[in-house]
């Protein structure tokens, strides 16, 4: 039976690239109507939302931008419940094309429409864009409020971190170490936080800084091990 869904998958991705390949030719050669036909039967024919997606990448690629809002306006309409990746698509179109206003606003509008648990997940995700292509201190903004809600989720503390060291803000990422160090994680988390944090004073700090960072792991996590009674 493994053998037959491999192949079957191999002919999706077949069928896929071919209706991507038609759809390059229709827009470099055919008409917006000749375009959105085959589009229409794409969309039948194989994965929609694959297909909704290499369209967007087209049109992107193209700089079409009107073109892009419309896509992603029926992708939303199409996709917002059955998928998380619809929201973040347009809420990078919308950075990416200068209008961080309205991913934010867009951002608000996904939090109400996705179910509850997805929430840390899809401002996670928003913080990291305003990081990259938006407003650090808005991507900050959102980071510090889940924490505040979530304060022992290290994902989000070890995402949060690798986006302030990105922008080489070393003392508010050594801030960062110490907040997130401080908390009564497992000694497996704190020993990976700790990882991290000397792994960053290596490249970023000097001798005195990862010597610090040595001797407060051992004392901390010493700490951690016998309130768990490990000792």
């Amino acid at each position: 039976m493994l053998i037959f869904y491999f192949v079957f998958l191999r002919q999706e991705e077949e069928i896929f690239n071919v209706w991507t390949a038609y759809l390059n030719l229709e827009f470099n050669f055919g008409s917006s109507e000749s375009l959105k036909a085959v589009f229409d039967r794409a969309i039948r024919n194989s994965d929609a939302f694959k297909m909704h997606k290499q369209l967007l990448k087209i049109y992107q690629g193209a700089g079409r931008v009107k073109e892009s809002d419309e896509l992603l306006e029926d992708m939303l309409k199409r996709f917002r419940h059955g998928s998380l990746d619809v929201w973040f698509l347009y809420g990078q179109h919308l950075m990416d094309t200068g209008r961080p206003e309205k991913a934010r606003q867009l951002m608000k509008k996904a939090t109400t429409s996705v179910e509850k648990q997805n929430h840390v997940f899809l401002l996670s995700r928003f913080a990291q864009m305003e990081y990259k292509s938006g407003d650090p201190e808005q991507g900050k903004t959102i980071f510090e409020s889940i924490l505040n809600a979530y304060p022992k989720k290290a994902d989000i503390w070890s995402v949060y971190i690798d986006m302030v060291t990105r922008r080489r803000n070393v003392d508010e990422t050594r801030r960062l170490f110490e907040r997130v160090t401080s908390n009564k994680f497992s000694t497996h988390k704190m020993r990976s936080f700790f990882k991290k944090w000397l792994d960053f004073e290596k490249k970023f700090g000097d001798d005195e800084h990862q010597n610090m960072v040595k001797e407060r792991a051992v004392d901390l996590i010493d700490v951690a091990t016998k309130e768990l009674g490990l000792d």
